[in-house]
């Protein structure tokens, strides 16, 4: 059988080109052109292709399109074919604060913070988490900025925030440097940030092994959210942020590691499960 891949992407024109080489075939879509028919065997077709267990797919949303992805995602799993992605992660991952919340009771290290959606939901924070802290500003599922605060009083125009589509997480701040964690099915590509990731400049990596206690806590990390393929942010020994589209072409060009062959394997290897 011919090896073929299929990305599902309406933004994914450089990155899309470095997975061919690992496949016989390669075919790019938008989700736009995808088609779910529900019944009691729920069916997706791309265009007039009906997906099955034979196909493999690379899907890479747009944040705005959480909602269809999740459906699509729920009906891959019922057809068998082999996604880097699945329901239950991408809501974990998608929905901050619940992300924060799946980390805590699975007890993954990770930082004191708070999910806000107006000024009154500071209330008692200055007790519980330490100045300086990060305020971290969403809409739509998108962060929008990242800013690192000195006091409490500095928090501005939370009053501002329209509560169906915003909200901010506010986090302490831990000891040790920022990591991005590529993970693929239990392998780690680490970058270390040279800058902070609150300053306007662009944030420089470099390729860096991790700690042992730093690699438990992807995997705990990983495996509390089930996802098999994700970024991971660390501060130190603490998880600061996972995110369901990891950024392949700079972890390749950072790390020299060869990224989409991982991947496409880790794919492949879904079949068989």
């Amino acid at each position: 059988m011919t090896e073929k891949i299929l990305i599902l992407a309406d933004e994914f024109e450089d990155e899309t080109e470095n997975f061919r080489q690992h496949f016989e075939e390669l075919e790019k879509k938008s989700l736009a052109d995808t088609g779910i028919y529900s019944g009691k065997k729920p069916e997706v077709y791309i265009e007039d292709e009906k997906i099955g267990s034979e196909h493999i797919l690379y899907i890479n949303p747009r944040p705005e399109a959480f909602n269809y992805t999740r459906v699509l995602t729920e009906t891959l799993t019922q057809t068998q074919a082999s996604a880097n992605l699945d329901p239950s992660s991408i809501f974990i991952l998608m929905k901050k604060p619940y992300m924060i919340k799946v980390l805590t009771e699975k007890n993954v290290p990770s930082p004191m913070q708070a999910s806000i959606s107006n000024k009154r939901g500071l209330t008692g924070l200055e007790k519980d988490i330490e100045d300086p802290f990060l305020l971290k500003k969403y809409s739509e599922f998108e962060l929008d900025y990242v800013e690192k605060l000195d006091s409490f009083e500095e928090i501005k125009g939370l009053n501002d925030l329209d509560q169906e589509k915003e909200f901010v997480i506010i986090q302490e701040i831990p000891e040790g440097d920022f990591f991005d964690v590529l993970y693929i099915d239990g392998e780690k590509i680490s970058l270390k940030l040279e800058n902070n990731i609150w300053n306007d400049e662009e944030i420089s990596r470099q390729y860096h092994s991790l700690s042992d206690t730093q690699k438990e806590v992807v995997d705990d990390a990983a495996k509390a959210v089930g996802t098999k393929i994700c970024k991971i942010r660390l501060k130190g020994e603490k998880v600061m942020d996972m995110d369901v589209r990891p950024e392949l072409k700079m972890f390749e060009k950072q790390s020299g590691k060869n990224v989409y062959g991982r991947i496409a394997e880790a794919l492949k290897n879904g079949d068989d499960e």
